[in-house]
């Protein structure tokens, strides 16, 4: 009789292991299961309680925490609600072919992991950006903090990265690419880069490679570039309606009309550091909105003009063609 007990328990449990693994089921993630990711600081986290992405997986928020774990597509327009958390496991790849929208209220934070190899692919819609908003969607708060991240889009009104309230980059790689008329391709109320690598081009007209009413470099490499045509005369890699601070980083900004633009109406309305002996801001030239405008270098630092090719480099460094 025990014996047949132990059988027939040894079945059951059996029948319970596989209907809890068959397909299309929802599954907690368990703590043996934790996925580690760095976080804000560069520091390595883990978190046991997540969502593994897949091709379905078009609703992201509530503070959840979602994994790329493969390769995966996406064909509808993600959503963000709430705050998402989205860790690009290293060797995986998401591809959101039709962006993902973080609208105003709503934030999306993104990691990486130790290789910083994990992909994340957003390409816009019409007048949508790949990450953010959109013509008639004001955009949400965008952290990013980690991992690859290629947004893009190729219609007019467009943007790769958008927020009407703040981007801000702690690492990571960005590369942020426009070719539509109007579409800048990192647009936003503020952005402060931390850190990481950034390369945002736009090749539409009326269009600059970073714009934002609030600028603050701090740190990281910032490639900032706007192809438009000549005949038009809003094209600037950097442009901001107010102050911009570099405090730090490996800056290069190249515009069809100036490499940085302020429309500060007052002194320091471009403001020049360092931090460390690599580090160097280059421009094409510098245009003010008003007359009050100029450049301010902070004391004690020391600058070499190249009036030349109108470069500012830090310490003499030389600049990469």
């Amino acid at each position: 009789m025990g014996k047949r007990i132990r059988k027939v328990s040894a079945l059951v449990l059996s029948f319970i292991m596989v209907i809890c693994t068959l397909p299309g089921m929802d599954l907690t993630a368990k703590a043996a299961d934790a996925i580690s990711y760095l976080n804000d600081d560069n520091q390595e986290s883990t978190v046991s309680d997540y969502t593994v992405i897949s091709a379905d997986t078009k609703e992201w928020g509530n503070g959840g925490w979602y994994v790329v774990k493969s390769e995966v597509e996406i064909e509808d327009r993600i959503t963000v609600s709430g705050t998402a958390n989205l860790i690009l496991c290293d060797r995986a790849a998401l591809t959101a072919k039709k962006g993902i929208k973080v609208s105003n209220g709503n934030t999306l934070k993104i990691y990486g992991q130790a290789a910083e190899s994990g992909k994340l692919i957003a390409t816009g819609e019409k007048e949508t950006a790949g990450i953010g908003g959109g013509k008639e969607i004001n955009g949400g708060d965008i952290i990013i903090n980690g991992g690859i991240v290629i947004a893009s889009s190729t219609y007019a009104n467009g943007y790769a990265l958008y927020s009407a309230g703040n981007i801000t980059i702690n690492g990571g790689t960005i590369e942020a690419h426009t070719s539509g008329d109007n579409g800048n391709a990192i647009y936003c109320d503020s952005i402060t880069v931390n850190g990481g690598s950034i390369r945002s081009v736009t090749e539409g007209n009326g269009a600059s490679g970073i714009k934002a009413d609030s600028i603050t470099i701090n740190d990281g490499v910032v490639y900032a570039e706007a192809k438009g045509s000549e005949t038009d005369d809003n094209n600037y890699g950097i442009m901001s309606g107010g102050r911009i601070i570099i405090n730090g980083g490996q800056v290069t900004a190249k515009g069809t009309h100036a490499g940085i633009y302020s429309g500060y109406k007052g002194n320091e309305a471009v403001f020049l550091s360092w931090k460390n002996e690599t580090d160097f801001v280059c421009a094409n030239s510098f245009r003010f909105q008003w007359e009050e405008g100029n450049v301010a270098i902070e004391p004690g630092k020391t600058f070499k003009l190249l009036s030349t090719v109108r470069i500012i480099t830090m310490l003499q460094q030389m600049l990469p063609k």
